[in-house]
């Protein structure tokens, strides 16, 4: 997360709202612009497809909500919890969501569940074989 911050904040200036996590038990808490970046200036684009993830989606999500690139390619593949870890006492943890990432306009990083875990899982998976069936067009 930090350096997915780091890398927007070269892009945008000012004290521009990068990306902002908010859970049901956990309070909004903003990531903004700190210093000035290298590339606060010119044209970007940026490609993503559908196994851009995590700090990815949110770099994209802040230039794309910021008209500071052009963003081209497929949906990306929707990776947006923070998660935190609970040690238990024999040693192991459980990992636990507490909030999700947003974008500077609200929209929510996390690919949505609400037609069911089946196909949100479903959904994954048919990008994993269309990743699989093009690496084996590449490979012929």
């Amino acid at each position: 997360m930090e350096q997915a911050i780091d890398m927007a904040d070269e892009f945008l200036d000012n004290d521009k709202l990068i990306v902002y996590t908010e859970g049901a038990n956990n309070p909004k808490r903003e990531y903004r612009c700190k210093r000035p970046g290298l590339f606060e200036e010119g044209k970007l684009t940026v490609l993503v497809d559908e196994l851009s993830a995590s700090a990815s989606e949110v770099v994209t999500g802040a230039l794309q909500d910021w008209d500071r690139a052009t963003i081209i390619g497929r949906r990306t593949f929707g990776k947006g919890l923070v998660q935190t870890n609970f040690e238990l006492g024999d040693g192991s943890a459980i990992r636990l969501t507490i909030a999700r990432y947003y974008t500077p306009l609200g929209r929510s990083i996390q690919r949505p569940y609400d037609k069911g875990k089946k196909v949100y899982m479903d959904e994954y998976g048919n990008v994993i074989q269309m990743v699989k069936h093009c690496m084996l067009i590449q490979i012929k």
